[in-house]
């Protein structure tokens, strides 16, 4: 079973924990810039295994369809419950295409609305921004 997800990291440093003087704002030094990566993951839950694809300008059904193409490569010949969220593009006309070709191995499971503590994936993203993106 997959659990699959989006998630958006700004380039430039947000100020998240940090000690500063009483009275005085901390510095973090930036670019001025507000570039933006887009990544699409999915994180099987049964083996250690995690799959990330960097996005395109904005997630859509053509993104998306790609992003379901590099996780079938990785499961050639196993049937794959494939949980996500309820975003709108998960149910374009291109990911029905898509699922019309890989629907007797490929089962798209939705999650309830409103309940992203129940993906595996936010985790990962959690500890990607705190280590990563985060001052």
């Amino acid at each position: 079973m997959l659990f699959a997800d989006e998630a958006s990291f700004r380039q430039d440093p947000t100020l998240y924990q940090t000690w500063a003087r009483r009275g005085t704002q901390p510095l973090i030094p930036t670019t001025g810039q507000r570039n933006t990566q887009k990544v699409f993951g999915a994180v099987d839950i049964r083996r250690p295994r995690v799959f990330f694809i960097q996005g395109e300008e904005m997630f859509n059904g053509q993104s998306y369809t790609a992003f379901l193409n590099s996780v079938a490569q990785s499961y050639r010949r196993q049937e794959v419950f494939l949980v996500h969220d309820n975003a709108p593009y998960h149910d374009a006309p291109e990911v029905r295409e898509w699922l019309g070709h890989y629907e007797h191995r490929f089962h798209l499971v939705p999650l309830p609305k409103y309940s992203p503590d129940l993906n595996a994936v936010e985790r990962i993203w959690h500890h990607v921004r705190i280590t990563a993106t985060h001052n």
